[in-house]
């Protein structure tokens, strides 16, 4: 008989303090490992939505919480996804684990009351003869590692100041059909293993400065969706949105400037577009939860996009 697959959502979250990773014991893993715990569905009307999934970044602040034993107004941020741990079960089934590794910095080594806990570095977690330290912790490093090869090293250095800055251009692009909830285009990315809002970051331009933001909006929307100004599509500046986040790509908080603009599609375009299987037509909830009804992620940035342009109330 074939061999049964199971796939695990989980989310970790590396506390970090200076050089040092806080690693906890777990007893389902039998033995020390990073904070991890599995998203939350909540039920339908809760805050008067369909039901949806809790966001990744959320139940990574539960991981906080439970070790630290204290609440902290900042939210952690996303260090990478690490899709490729596979782990038999005494029963035979092979567990297929999707982590999303969230990272948190403190500046005090501390562990919750009643919490079996310690403060390692790196080298220590990955060391062979220091036990009990689980095999999937030492993976997860090691992943980190790699993953900070090009953004500073693991841990993430303290933040830079002033802080980094980033500029960029948004495609909102919604519809409402009638008996429907209204829903967002998005595009998948490969690289980051989720979904994004039609956009990205403004480019330099040959003989100095950058490309303006409407410029950056329509290269953008030709490079992703090979569509034309005017043919097959028309937009408009909504806002430009300033506010601080954590960058993923860059593992440092950063000042962002995303210019939102409103693209309104032409009929040809429609079909176009969703032609392309890696263009998709998001829903509300599953913007809210980060999370698509079949699984894929979907990415922070363009939930906090669109909440703070008032889209999700």
């Amino acid at each position: 008989m074939p061999e049964s697959t199971l796939t695990i959502d989980v989310v970790v979250t590396a506390i970090y303090c200076d050089d040092e990773v806080l690693v906890v014991h777990d007893g389902d893993w039998g033995g020390f490992s990073l904070p991890m715990t599995k998203q939350r569905r909540w039920p339908p009307g809760f805050d008067g939505t369909d039901d949806r999934w809790e966001t990744g970044s959320d139940a990574a602040m539960r991981n906080v919480g439970r070790c630290l034993g204290a609440s902290f107004p900042r939210p952690p941020g996303l260090l990478g996804d690490v899709q490729d741990v596979r782990q038999r079960s005494p029963s035979g089934v092979i567990h297929e684990y999707r982590f999303q590794v969230f990272g948190f910095r403190v500046d005090e080594r501390k562990v919750g009351a009643g919490v079996a806990g310690e403060w390692l570095t790196v080298d220590q977690i990955l060391n062979p003869k220091r036990r009990p330290i689980t095999p999937t912790a030492r993976t997860l490093v090691t992943k980190l590692k790699v993953f900070g090869d090009t953004r500073g090293g693991f841990p993430p250095a303290p933040p830079a100041s002033p802080p980094r800055k980033s500029s960029a251009s948004e495609a909102i692009i919604g519809r409402q059909r009638r008996g429907e909830s209204k829903q967002w285009l998005c595009q998948w990315n490969g690289h980051w293993g989720r979904y994004f809002l039609i956009g990205g970051h403004r480019e330099k331009k040959q003989g100095g400065g950058r490309e303006t933001a409407a410029d950056c909006m329509h290269r953008e929307i030709h490079e992703e969706l090979d569509l034309t100004q005017s043919v097959d599509y028309d937009a408009s500046l909504r806002e430009v949105l300033e506010y601080g986040a954590w960058s993923t790509s860059s593992w440092q908080p950063t000042d962002y400037k995303m210019a939102a603009f409103d693209v309104t599609l032409k009929d040809p375009a429609c079909a176009k577009i969703e032609a392309d299987p890696d263009n998709r037509w998001l829903r509300r909830e599953e913007i809210l939860s980060e999370r698509c009804a079949d699984g894929k992620l979907i990415s922070l940035t363009t939930r906090e996009m669109l909440k703070k342009l008032g889209d999700l109330r």
